[in-house]
């Protein structure tokens, strides 16, 4: 039982734990304390009443919500999940952008960060989640979206509560200006601006409904080896990311609830573990009651069927986790070896990389296809720059080609990490490897698999193409929006001379992406880069890229179907005509309703492209076969291809 403060316990004259306490909790007659069982303390929080003053000894949390509306927001940043420190200052700087006042304590004896930021208009519930999950999604790795995605029994434990593996929460911001935070607030303003800074969608759908409307079928054998198995692979961080997986599978396959609770009560569906047992200590283990597994189900049921409103699926195959793990291990590598990066050609072969294995996150198959045109966009780099990349990767062991380019398909590689015998030490390679180790200098910090979405979309941004900074900035830039560093540390993990990271720091600090704090060089908000764009003149540079990739395709596939449609018997008896499908039965090959240019009766592909460009080629539907048109939309070739969107990433990240 905890026993609460009183008068004559020492610890009640600090009225400033309690102020804080009452200033961030959202009910003042409330509060949940941490349970024993077995004589050890639990993460099993039970309600109580309070007067809004006197602290039990045990550890407690506050809530952060009342009547079904948030008045605090908490980021809690647990460091378990990674590196807390990195995720702490990008939520310190979107929050200061967004002009929201706040306070940080340290939850901890392992570490994580409580951000808190009280406001006196209510939060709605689904904005506040949405908040939460998209900030995990994309831009927060360590942080734990449960207090702010559940407005009923949401909280954090103030500064100076207990933790149950010892110490307690200590305040970093001064007591002073975080009690002046607390009490003065924020309004709704500033929550709009720190969800539009942060890039969050604004909510479509009431997810109230019991599942998505779809057809059910069977899940996938994936699935059902997780569910009756469980995670024997390793490939999910713990016991509810596995439930969450398979209820994720569940919903999307157009099962119902009944079907998901029925399975959480079979204790032969091991990978549902989670939902029958729940951990009270190292090790340590109760099983529900069956009142309490179906609560639990129901409730990982009601967030999977918001996760799929809100992601609707892509209609292809998710990936295999041992992709995952694969690109996981490959960037990892590849930040291990800044060295091998820097000098001719290094930029391009990293930017080439990232883009690669990007692409292969999000593709069923180890065996990724790489296109040079769609690798150039997300790169930032030239089409020709690509292929020379490619060959480089390559022949390093950093990619091993699986099958050749053949028609309008891609060459396919497949992620691989370099062995010390695929070392060149040969003459006439374009860089000089160091004669120690694995070949290449080592560096003590990698960056986590998430942050390959936001390197691809800054390489592959208007500042950082030839026209603009080009690609050693968009290296140096990188670096100081990971980790705010001083010149000869940025060298360092980049593998770039100092006196060409001074150089480009310059060109930087400029165009007001970095500023100088002391030694340091720190990174500006990302959205910035829009603003540097217009301002070095750069803007649509990667846009009008993709246009004319875009027109290049459009030619190629042209050249490919008339090049088909003049052989066979109609040809030589005169029959063949531009637009007409004479070419029948079982041949039946698409005829151009334009013939491809030719220039003393030989293709010209110049004059074709300019033609495409101009809007003057075939009809879309007369270069692919009848039985693809329908299935493989062509892109329309009368029009100027309008400016790409830019990537919801860009416009949210903050550094």
């Amino acid at each position: 039982m905890p026993r609460p403060r009183s008068a004559a316990d020492p610890r009640a004259s600090d009225v400033g734990v309690a102020d804080l306490a009452s200033l961030i909790s959202a009910r003042q007659d409330r509060i949940r304390v941490a349970r024993r069982r077995g004589g050890e303390l639990t993460n099993s929080y039970r309600e109580r009443a309070w007067d809004g003053r006197t602290l039990p000894e045990l550890p407690y949390y506050v809530y952060l919500a009342r009547d079904g509306f948030y008045y605090r927001l908490a980021f809690d940043l647990d460091a378990a999940r990674g590196d807390v420190h990195s995720d702490a200052a990008t939520l310190r700087q979107l929050l200061s952008d967004a002009r929201v006042r706040f306070i940080e304590a340290l939850s901890g004896p392992a570490g994580g960060r409580h951000l808190i930021a009280a406001f006196h208009d209510p939060l709605p519930a689904a904005r506040v989640d949405a908040l939460a999950r998209h900030l995990g999604d994309v831009h927060l790795p360590t942080l734990d979206r449960s207090c702010l995605c559940n407005p009923a029994t949401g909280g954090i434990r103030p500064p100076g509560s207990p933790h149950r593996d010892g110490g307690s929460s200590v305040l970093l911001t001064p007591s002073a200006v975080a009690a002046a935070a607390l009490a003065e607030g924020n309004g709704h303003h500033a929550f709009d601006r720190l969800c539009a800074l942060a890039g969050v969608p604004a909510p479509t759908t009431d997810h109230t409904s019991g599942a998505p409307a779809r057809a059910p079928r069977a899940l996938s054998p994936r699935l059902q080896q997780l569910e009756r198995e469980g995670d024997v692979a390793g490939a999910y961080r713990d016991r509810s990311a596995v439930a969450a997986a398979i209820a994720l599978g569940y919903v999307n396959a157009g099962l119902t609830v009944e079907q998901f609770l029925a399975a959480a009560l079979d204790p032969s569906c091991r990978g549902l573990d989670h939902l029958r047992r729940i951990r009270t200590g190292p090790d340590r283990y109760r099983f529900r009651g069956e009142a309490e597994v179906r609560a639990a189900a129901e409730r990982m049921w009601r967030r999977r069927v918001r996760f799929a409103e809100q992601r609707p699926p892509s209609g292809r195959p998710a990936p295999d986790p041992d992709i995952e793990r694969l690109v996981a291990v490959v960037h990892a590598a590849a930040d291990a070896a800044p060295s091998r990066w820097g000098g001719q050609g290094g930029r391009s072969d990293r930017a080439v990389l990232d883009a690669f294995l990007d692409d292969a996150r999000h593709w069923p198959d180890v065996q990724v296809p790489a296109s040079n045109r769609r690798l150039a966009e997300r790169s930032g780099i030239s089409r020709s720059a690509v292929g020379r990349a490619l060959h480089r990767l390559a022949r390093d062991g950093w990619l091993e080609p699986c099958a050749p380019a053949a028609g309008t398909l891609a060459a396919t590689y497949r992620p691989t990490v370099p062995s010390p015998a695929d070392d060149h030490a040969a003459t006439g390679t374009h860089r000089a490897l160091p004669a120690s180790g694995h070949g290449w200098v080592t560096s003590p910090a990698p960056s986590p698999v998430g942050s390959l979405g936001v390197r691809v979309a800054v390489q592959s941004h208007d500042v950082f193409t030839a026209e603009g900074l080009g690609r050693y900035a968009a290296a140096v830039f990188l670096a100081c929006t990971d980790l705010p560093d001083t010149a000869a540390g940025i060298a360092a993990r980049t593998g770039l001379s100092v006196r060409l990271v001074r150089r480009h720091l310059r060109r930087l600090a400029d165009t007001a992406l970095i500023q100088a704090i002391g030694l340091l060089w720190r990174a500006g908000h990302i959205e910035a880069l829009d603003r540097a764009a217009d301002h070095l003149g750069v803007a649509g540079a990667a846009a009008r890229r993709a246009e004319v990739h875009a027109a290049e395709r459009v030619a190629h596939r042209w050249y490919v179907a008339d090049f088909a449609a003049r052989r066979g018997w109609t040809v030589e008896r005169g029959l063949w005509r531009a637009g007409w499908h004479t070419l029948s039965g079982g041949d039946r090959r698409p005829t151009p309703s334009i013939p491809f240019p030719r220039r003393s009766g030989r293709a010209d592909p110049s004059r074709a492209l300019r033609l495409a460009l101009g809007g003057y080629g075939p009809a879309p539907d007369s270069v692919v076969p009848a039985t693809l048109a329908a299935m493989t939309p062509v892109p329309s070739v009368g029009q100027r291809a309008a400016p790409v969107p830019r990537r919801d990433l860009l416009s949210s990240v903050a550094a």
